[in-house]
């Protein structure tokens, strides 16, 4: 009975593995060829953003996989500082076409979707919001 508990346990454990991107297949995506172009964006961007009536904040968003099954899509996280939805944090998709990036947070009351592009150093973009999150304006996030 106890080997069968360690056989079950050491099954559990590599069966998650395999579902962290990039474990067991050799850091690749198996979605497709050009989930490396996009791999260059993974890892801390930082920077700030600005809206029309002049208020600013920073903002921040950590990228930390490309999605299992896409070439396309990053998964990653957001901080929003100042008054932008209130200073809101949460998980963001990322999509990804060509040079050009679209990602957002939505909660309860309001979301901010932000669109730009992207080299390897810098993302900078226009946002627009609704709700708590309503208006516009500019951003640009430096890789860290």
């Amino acid at each position: 009975m106890k080997n069968l508990m360690l056989s079950l346990s050491c099954f559990a454990l590599i069966a998650f593995v395999g579902l962290i991107p990039g474990c067991g297949r050799g850091g690749s995506n198996s979605g497709g060829g050009s989930s490396s172009n996009i791999s260059g964006l993974l890892g801390n961007w930082s920077g700030s953003w600005k809206s029309s009536t002049n208020n600013s904040g920073s903002l921040s968003v950590d990228w930390l996989s490309v999605v299992p099954g896409t070439d396309n899509t990053l998964a990653g996280f957001i901080t929003i500082g100042g008054s932008l939805c209130g200073g809101a944090a949460g998980g963001t998709p990322g999509t990804v076409s060509g040079n050009n990036i679209t990602f957002s947070v939505t909660g309860a009351t309001g979301s901010v979707t932000f669109t730009g592009t992207y080299t390897s150093t810098l993302i900078s973009g226009t946002y627009s919001g609704t709700g708590v999150c309503s208006g516009t304006g500019t951003f640009s996030l430096t890789k860290q």
